[in-house]
Order: structure tokens, then sequence, then C-alpha cells
């Protein structure tokens, strides 16, 4: 008989409005058709949930952990298994799932979520792929998918402050609010030997392609280039904010002369009050980081996934 393969299972039950929970017999029914030793961490917030997995990590040895939850969950698991090579598994049934579809996973689909990741764990089979390290004056953490820091930010985070139940569409939802009396944001960047100092609407660093629940922000990044990709749309008012928009969601806001690309190792933002109003609290993977200013480092291969 096979060793049993020792597995921790992390479930946000603020996770995707508290779906995530309900799907706790699904992950266990579907994991029993495995030899498997489980471990489940559950959690009533996310600092909770973190605290827990980084302490089953420290005193324990595990084949793999499996986050169930949206992107916030998975932003989870990586502060706690960045640059270990123990493998984290995908279980996606949150909301917005951009980190998900940057890799073709299942969505809300625990049985065929699971299966995927037991073949990759049996056939020792994973992807390794970046991380970006992200530091403000009073935080530092990991991030997957995309850092923002312009417009982006603020609806992200409008988003985020709603009580809407409607998944994907809260972001959408948020951009009338997100835009309305908007004034261009004073930020200076510098990637790598690119410096640029003036009024932005749009600044997302990005190392996947997708946010807002499927926008693809940058679609030339790929998650284990070493890179991460610069997105910047200079100042713009309210008609040319709305016509950004309207370009994002079809993917060719790249082919306006005003949107501008860089690709970059590590990326410096500050404030610039001359240039514009104050920059929005930087975001990462939809969760809250910090003010600026703030250092976006890439870290080349630092996370195994089994997908």
């Amino acid at each position: 008989m096979p060793k049993p393969l020792d597995i921790l299972v992390a479930v946000n039950t603020t996770s995707g409005q508290g779906r995530a929970e309900k799907y706790r017999t699904s992950i266990a029914r579907a994991l029993s058709k495995y030899t498997t030793n489980i471990t489940w961490v559950e959690a009533a917030t996310a600092s909770e949930c973190l605290t827990n997995l980084k302490q089953q990590i420290a005193h324990n040895s595990f084949d793999a952990v499996l986050v169930a939850g949206g992107d916030g969950m998975i932003h989870l698991g990586i502060q706690a298994l960045a640059n270990t090579q123990i493998p984290l598994g995908i279980i996606a049934v949150g909301s917005g799932n951009d980190i998900a579809r940057e890799f073709g996973l299942p969505v809300h689909r625990v049985h065929r979520s699971i299966g995927k990741i037991m073949h990759s764990l049996l056939t020792q089979s994973y992807l390794d792929v970046d991380l970006m390290h992200i530091e403000t004056k009073n935080k530092s953490a990991y991030a997957f998918a995309i850092a923002s820091a312009g417009i982006d930010a603020h609806i992200n985070l409008i988003a985020n402050q709603s009580s809407s139940k409607l998944g994907n569409l809260r972001y959408a939802k948020a951009i009338i609010p997100g835009v309305w009396n908007f004034i261009p944001y004073g930020v200076e960047v510098i990637a790598d030997n690119y410096r640029t100092k003036g009024g932005v609407t749009l600044l997302s660093i990005a190392n996947t392609r997708y946010f807002g629940g499927g926008l693809k922000v940058a679609p030339m990044a790929k998650p284990s280039d070493g890179l991460l990709d610069l997105v910047i749309a200079n100042g713009a008012s309210f008609g040319e904010l709305v016509g950004h928009v309207g370009r994002l969601a079809l993917a060719t806001h790249l082919r306006d002369a005003r949107v501008h690309h860089r690709r970059a190792k590590e990326i410096l933002l500050r404030p610039a009050p001359e240039c514009g109003a104050k920059p929005p609290i930087l975001m990462a993977d939809g969760e809250e980081i910090g003010e600026l200013p703030a250092k976006i480092t890439v870290c080349p291969q630092s996370l195994r996934l089994a997908i």
C-alpha cells in the first residue's frame, strides 16, 4: 500500500462570501478517493487563518497545502508557502478567481480541482512560478497576481467594502463610484532603469494577466519569466477614463498611446503630490497592503503549484 500523502487543507469561512465553508464536505469526499492524511485549518478571520497555516507548516511536514476560496485565500496561502517548495493546490470557490483563470483551473468544481491536484502530487509534476514581494512602511507581504495603485486599486477597495453578493459583478458595480469625481493620482515610478513622474489613472504591476474578475490588464504577463509587467495609464478626464474602462474590458488598452507598458525586476512607487491627488491604498491580489511608498520585487520560481 502506498504511503499516505499528508495534506493540509485551509478553509477560510470569510472567503467567497462564506461559500468555501459549504464546500468542506465535498473536499473531504473528493480526497477520500485517495490515500491521504488530512489536517484541516479553519478560521473565522483572514489573520487567524494565516496564523494557523504558518503554525501548522512550522511544526509539521506536509506533502501539499490546499486552499479553498478565492484570490484572497490564495494570497494568504502564499504568505505561508513562499520559498518552501511545498506544493500549493488551489480549490477555486471564490468570487473573482483571477488566479485560477490564469492557469485554466476549474472554478466551483471541487472534485475536478482535487483530481488535478492529486494527479500533480502523485506524478510529482509541478509548476514553479514567480511571486512579488511588496514592502511598504508598515507591511511586508508576498503577492501572486496583480498589485494596483491607481483607479484600479480604488475600485478594488470599493468592491471589497461592498455587501453585494454579485460575485464578479461587484467590480463592475464599483466602477461608477470609483470614477466619480476622479482626479489623477500623483505618482513617481522607478522600474529598473525606467523612471516617470506625473498624474496617473491606472497603475498595475502584474505577475499574471487578470484582475477584477476577468479583466486582462497585462495580456503579455507570464508568471514564470522572472519579470513584472508594469502597466500605466496617464492622467485622464472623466470621458477618457470611461474609454479606458471600455478598452480594458476588451483587452485593447495597450494600443492607446496614453497607456505605457514596461517590464522590470524591481519597481518603486512613491507619492508625487505636486503631480496629482494622493494615491489610493496599494492593493495586491485584491487585498489591502498599505500606502505608498512601496517597493515591489520579483521573486523568481518561489512558489510551487500542484496543478
